[in-house]
């Protein structure tokens, strides 16, 4: 049966599309939630959350739990930042002019949550555990043979570790790091993920090189492959999308990038990318998917971006040399490229995602392999393979901390960083209140005061000349209870601008880092400088009435001492040295100390 509107019915139909249609445009797109830091709180605290997502300019009304906030601020269109009253629990709401929309998961009142940094050292076969509040190496788990790809469950509670040379993969509980689980995949599994709901974990296994690659899909409940899935030729990456609904797999050695449909388990598309894929990340919404293109001599490294509407590339992005690992920020901002390939000292290329251009870089230790954000958007975490470190550039305090020492040969491809839940109460070893450096005539002297003191044997103070590789100058021993204040004072400070940081050492044997204060001194000396920089087989020390050379490597060890008789311009050999960056402490003949960097990169 057909029905017949008069002409003015049909007009006012049309007219109130039209207006729908107008209003609909005025007013944008509705919000949508991706995630919220930290996942929950203790029950009888007020806690502050930040809210991650998109389109919140405007935002009218944010409850958890069908209960309204304390109050709110809308950073910006990504971020809202919200004070929730203790005992909030439930569903997170925010309300904006073009609707309200709710979080896929819920905030809970029964645990803390603590952020940490889970590193794979491929060379060491362990992954170091690092708290990202202390910068603390909390624990050593030793796992399989060449561990590279790591990634995390959404609720925190395991890390998974692609196990290169043996063909497994290592499941880490993260409430008592220790391995619970080995499962035994594909040959040479490189990269690792976590399905959204925590239910599947996809490991890509690289195979020979020649012929196509595999993806295990792991049952997480009972920790056996559920399924194998054929690819492209050499997957390394591997990253799963918000919705849980697919899954993009990079093949290093044909330069795609193959689509996987969650459902079925069968390849769906296959996107031509760059010339070897590596590092692979899709955005918190769902909608594009970064591809870092390792590149060759003869071809140019770059970060393809991939629409995941129609699964075409949209954009290629021009980064530094031999991009490896790639991750976003919470909000979606931002993109993270590492890029390998550098000389020294190496960088972290920064996109905007909104325009898919660069946007300057981060510096960090040689050869950055991995790179995660953490959960609350406020530190980047770099893995460095050469250095043996982990870089982190934080925006509390605005500090680039290099120099958190891990095990030999680290990569930690994936996502490493997890809010691991930790029951309420818990209290952490020691809380710096206060720390500052002032320069006290020809001296620095170096002062901090703790709110709390737990288990606590002594602290060491750590100097710097360049604010990255830092040595120990002195040890104070700690009171160990209640709140204290504490001094040293540094009578070698060298010219110019001196950094220190403070490293508290548990009864246990555990160590934390405090943030990193500087303070320059100025004094009538002669100023020296090092030539070549970097350099490969000998140095020259630019400068007159020299005395001795100390060469102290990364991990604060002395590596070589020279003396001199009152020496102008003298040569030093640094041959048979690795590569890396050290620390040169020069005195002369009045008893200055200068420090230096020096890079040594054959």
């Amino acid at each position: 049966m057909k029905i017949f509107l008069p002409f003015y019915s049909k007009s006012v139909a049309i007219l109130t599309i039209v207006i729908f249609f107008f209003v609909s445009l005025a007013h944008g797109q509705s919000p949508t939630i991706s995630s919220f830091n930290p996942p929950g709180s203790c029950s009888n605290t007020s806690s502050i959350i930040t809210i991650f997502g998109n389109n919140f300019t405007g935002a009218t009304a944010v409850s958890i739990g069908n209960k309204p906030v304390d109050s709110f601020t809308v950073k910006n269109a990504n971020t809202i930042i919200a004070t929730i009253q203790p005992k909030s629990a439930g569903t997170i709401k925010i309300t904006t002019a073009r609707g309200t929309v709710s979080s896929i998961g819920t905030f809970t009142n029964t645990s803390s949550y603590t952020a940490y940094a889970y590193i794979a050292n491929n060379g060491s076969n362990s992954v170091s555990v690092i708290n990202t509040d202390t910068y603390r190496v909390i624990a050593t788990v030793k796992v399989g043979s060449q561990p590279q790809g790591i990634g995390v469950s959404p609720d925190g509670t395991a890390a998974y570790v692609a196990n290169n040379y043996d063909g497994t993969v290592s499941v880490i509980n993260t409430a008592s790091n220790t391995v619970e689980a080995t499962v035994t995949v594909g040959i040479n599994p490189l990269g690792v993920c976590v399905s959204p709901d925590g239910t599947k974990v996809y490991v890509a296994n690289y195979g020979d090189g020649i012929n196509p690659g595999t993806v295990s899909v792991i049952n997480s409940t009972s920790n056996t492959v559920s399924a194998t899935v054929t690819v492209g030729v050499g997957p390394k990456g591997v990253c799963v999308s918000p919705d849980g609904t697919s899954v993009y797999v990079s093949n290093n050695y044909d330069g795609t990038v193959s689509v996987i449909n969650t459902a079925t388990n069968l390849v769906t598309s296959t996107i031509t990318v760059g010339n070897n894929p590596l590092g692979i990340s899709v955005n918190p919404y769902g909608t594009k998917v970064y591809v870092a293109n390792y590149g060759n001599n003869s071809n140019p490294s770059t970060v393809s971006v991939i629409n995941s509407a129609n699964n075409t590339v949209v954009k290629t992005v021009p980064v530094g040399i031999h991009p490896y690992g790639l991750n976003f920020s919470p909000d979606g901002t931002t993109a993270y490229v590492t890029n390998l390939g550098d000389p020294y000292p190496a960088t972290v290329s920064i996109i905007n995602t909104s325009s898919n251009t660069t946007n300057g870089k981060l510096s960090v230790g040689g050869m950055p392999s991995g790179v995660c954000v953490t959960p609350d958007g406020k530190a980047i975490y770099v893995v460095n393979q050469n250095s043996q470190t982990v870089s982190v550039n934080s925006s509390i305090g605005g500090y680039n901390l290099i120099g958190v020492s891990v095990g030999y040969e680290p990569i930690s491809l994936g996502n490493f960083i997890a809010n691991v839940p930790t029951a309420c109460g818990t209290q952490t070893p020691v809380t710096i209140e206060t720390l500052e450096a002032v320069n006290e005539n020809r001296d620095i002297a170096f002062r901090w005061s703790t709110a709390t003191e737990l288990n606590i044997s002594h602290f060491i103070i750590q100097h710097s000349t360049d604010g990255s590789s830092f040595t120990d100058i002195g040890t104070v021993k700690a009171i160990g209870s209640g709140s204290n204040s504490y001094s040293f004072t540094d009578n070698n400070a060298a010219n110019g601008i001196n950094y220190y940081r403070l490293k508290s050492v548990d009864k246990d044997g555990g160590a934390s880092y405090s943030k990193v204060v500087s303070c320059e001194l100025s004094v009538v000396s002669k100023q020296l400088t090092v030539y070549p920089n970097p350099a490969k087989d000998n140095v020259t020390i630019r400068g007159s009435h020299i005395v001795s050379v100390q060469m102290i490597d990364n991990m604060g060890r002395v590596v070589k001492v020279v003396s001199f008789r009152d020496a102008t311009n003298p040569t030093l050999s640094v041959s048979g040295l690795v590569n890396g960056v050290y620390h040169l402490r020069i005195q002369t003949v009045d008893g200055d100390v200068s420090g230096n960097q020096l890079v040594i990169y054959n």
